[in-house]
């Protein structure tokens, strides 16, 4: 989980009342974080963050910059980004403590709002964007501290590293309205970077920040792209190279005033979060606290059509809480009124409707954790306290066993497989997608193995369907083995089924493989017989009726096999496995030059069949 640095002289002063480190460490557990430790840091900066204060820090308070401050180190859930800083941890706890009431953002519509233009370049790089501004700060060096850890923290979570959302903030009164949001060639962008003192071009700049361990990560963002995403202003300034860095023109200093809000991205819905959070902590800061600017944002797409909003949406998210429904979950008797006081203490805002048991509830732009009214009885715990939820006996009496398929399963793995001298192995449930067909000879019709949006290599494209590639990756990982080699593995694999609620089925699955200078087909054979003795089911020597196991080799047609050493393995007209010889191109494919013979099993089948 994030951990936030918290001044503690700042803290205690904010907090009437408490008075030593164990009031903090308690209240914070009511609320449902904790402290990791206290200790002591020094109040440093960055050099790009450094320079915004550098004109304005005397050498008398640069020597107290280096004297270390006792601070707390506090844990915050990743879900909530509006704890992410010193002055959104201060604020909630004064809000739960009852000190101050719920924060209500406004929007300050002005006459002329500012207006800013997304050209259609851009969205083919980095397509969206949202801005905001914030009027009458007033900024400290704490403040300031606490503004770019809130951006930190923000970039290292929820904003992926600043693949998905990078925030920039710009002195107002340094830059002219209206802005635009553009794609340009790298040679035609040219600026002074934060934190530097000379001009350069775009390409320039990135070669300069191939040197640097903290930028260089960024500039891969949108380096393989033809043009850049800029920020620009009416004269044609950069602002802002997202996701790299801002101009030194419009960078914010103790001194500023009017701030301008920028948060560019992927992630339509991160951009969104990410960009309410900001203003929420920002406009606390403000002469009017809470109050928000709003942006007009102009997105122009290929065909010059024009799509208009306002930036941010100031609107907050209603629910509808079944009071009855609530008291059943938390096991405790509360009153409507009661609600609404708690509700108050976690930022909720909350009415009762026309009916008692019935209570709306509004969340404000900063809880964006609150998807679900689940989320709001969570809330309605903890000002509660969960040490005050009664303890009591549940009304049910049930006693743990094993589910009847792990039974079985394990029955198969030991008796089975392991006392024929075996040895099991445990492969990823991942795999490439030419391991999954190519490798196997197996055709891909779309409705087979379920494919990963994103994967994060080469090697982990698709969920197997098959255990039959893992064991031969593990046999060519173990080539120098001595011969002869038995190898299986029984797990779960992945099967598309359009008709099921999540699309994907897992099943039970075994795979086993025999490895050595000859095919070994009577081992795997014999393998097949020792494992339908065990579950008990008979073969045709030894069934009374029709329901017996048998091998099908004319209707086998995989590939995976050498044809006529292969056969479906059925019980009466159900097919439950496949066996034979696995052919050599295959084996090949993965390396490997000695024969091998290989059985599958449809494990859930032979569960429900053996019953």
């Amino acid at each position: 989980m994030p951990t936030v640095t918290v001044d503690r002289e700042l803290l205690m002063s904010s907090l009437p009342g408490i008075v030593s480190d164990e009031d903090v460490e308690n209240i914070c557990y009511e609320f449902g974080l904790e402290v990791d430790e206290i200790c002591y840091e020094t109040w440093t900066l960055g050099s790009r963050a450094r320079s915004g204060i550098q004109s304005l820090v005397s050498n008398e308070d640069g020597k107290e910059e280096e004297e270390q401050h006792q601070v707390f180190r506090i844990e915050v859930p990743a879900n909530r980004t509006d704890l992410l800083s010193a002055d959104g941890i201060i604020k909630a706890l004064r809000v739960f403590r009852g000190f101050d009431k719920p924060p209500m953002f406004s929007p300050c519509c002005s006459s002329s709002p500012i207006r800013l233009t997304i050209k259609p370049a851009v969205q083919q790089v980095r397509q969206y964007m949202l801005s905001a501004v914030i009027r009458g700060v007033v900024l400290n060096r704490l403040r300031y501290q606490s503004i770019i850890d809130l951006q930190e923290k923000l970039h290292q979570n929820i904003c992926r590293q600043r693949s998905l959302v990078s925030i920039g903030l710009h002195d107002l009164d340094k830059v002219q309205a209206p802005f635009v949001y553009d794609a340009l060639p790298p040679t035609e962008i040219k600026f002074v970077p934060l934190g530097l003192d000379k001009e350069y071009r775009a390409d320039q700049l990135f070669e300069y920040y191939d040197g640097d361990p903290q930028l260089r990560k960024y500039t891969a963002l949108i380096r393989q792209f033809d043009r850049y995403p800029v920020v620009l202003d009416a004269k044609n300034r950069v602002l802002s190279l997202p996701p790299v860095i801002n101009g030194d023109l419009s960078k914010v200093t103790l001194s500023t005033r009017n701030i301008l809000v920028d948060c560019t991205g992927t992630d339509w819905t991160k951009t969104q979060i990410v960009i309410r959070t900001i203003v929420a902590i920002l406009s606390q800061y403000c002469e009017k606290p809470c109050h928000v600017e709003p942006v007009t944002v102009e997105t122009v797409s290929s065909d010059h059509s024009i799509k208009e909003q306002s930036s941010p949406d100031m609107t907050m998210h209603s629910f509808t809480l079944d009071l009855e429904y609530a008291k059943k979950m938390l096991g405790v008797d509360i009153s409507p009124d009661r609600a609404l006081q708690l509700l108050s203490r976690m930022q909720l805002f909350a009415t009762i409707e026309d009916s008692m048991n019935t209570i709306r509830v509004q969340a404000p732009i900063h809880r964006d954790d609150i998807l679900h009214p689940c989320d709001i009885i969570e809330d309605l715990a903890v000002a509660y306290g969960y040490d005050n939820l009664p303890e009591r006996f549940p009304c049910t009496v049930t006693q743990g066993k094993l589910l009847g398929i792990n039974m079985f399963s394990d029955l198969v793995r030991r008796e089975g497989l392991a006392q024929q001298g075996f040895t099991e192995v445990l492969t990823w449930v991942t795999v490439s997608q030419a391991e999954n067909f190519e490798m196997m000879q197996r055709p891909d019709d779309g409705n087979t193995a379920v494919r990963i949006m994103n994967p994060k290599t080469l090697e982990f494209q698709s969920c197997r369907f098959s255990l039959l590639p893992g064991i031969l990756k593990t046999l060519r990982e173990n080539r120098m083995v001595k011969l002869p080699i038995r190898l299986f593995e029984l797990s779960d694999t992945v099967h598309i089924q359009r008709d099921h609620q999540v699309g994907a089925v897992n099943r039970r699955s075994l795979a086993a493989v025999y490895c050595s200078s000859t095919a070994g087909f009577e081992v795997i054979h014999g393998l097949l017989e020792h494992i339908m003795k065990i579950v008990g089911l008979p073969n045709k020597t030894n069934a009374t009726n029709m329901n017996y196991f048998w091998l099908d080799e004319k209707t086998c047609n995989d590939d995976a096999y050498f044809p006529g050493r292969r056969a479906l393995v059925r019980f009466g007209n159900t097919k439950v496995g496949i066996l034979g010889w696995i052919h050599p191109q295959v084996l090949q494919n993965f390396g490997l030059s000695n024969p091998c013979s290989a059985l599958e099993l449809d494990i859930d089948l032979l569960y429900h069949l053996s019953k």
